[in-house]
């Protein structure tokens, strides 16, 4: 169903995309530095620091099954592909790459996935 919208341009509802293979339910990714490190004095003041120049990105989402293409064919061994925006911050350099999933299946409710994928910039 498509939605209408009054008042603030702007805000979004939602999900950006679908996504192959599943009914996303939710998705989300937390941007981080991977190196940020602080270099102290003899008094324990911070004086420098090092930090990674581009974004780790760990990705969660959850899903209903509805095929076995797309987000149900991705494997740990190569580079996965999602419909939805993985490079909000940063340059989304690095691949992305299947850390574990959980499938559910219970009486009286849909068959679903949670799963989470992980990228490191220098790793493609």
């Amino acid at each position: 169903m498509a939605l209408s919208y009054n008042g603030l341009a702007g805000p979004t509802r939602g999900i950006e995309a679908d996504e192959t293979g599943v009914v996303i339910q939710s998705f989300s990714v937390r941007y981080y530095l991977a190196v940020n490190d602080f270099l102290e004095n003899k008094d324990g003041e911070r004086v420098k620091r090092a930090f990674s120049a581009k974004f780790s990105r760990d990705v969660s989402l959850e899903a209903v099954v509805s095929g076995v293409t797309g987000v149900m064919a991705i494997v740990p061994t190569a580079a996965a592909t999602l419909a939805n925006d993985v490079a909000t911050f940063g340059d989304g350099s690095g691949g992305l790459y299947l850390m574990e999933v959980t499938e559910t299946q219970s009486k009286g409710d849909w068959r679903s996935i949670s799963m989470s994928l992980q990228s490191e910039p220098g790793l493609t």
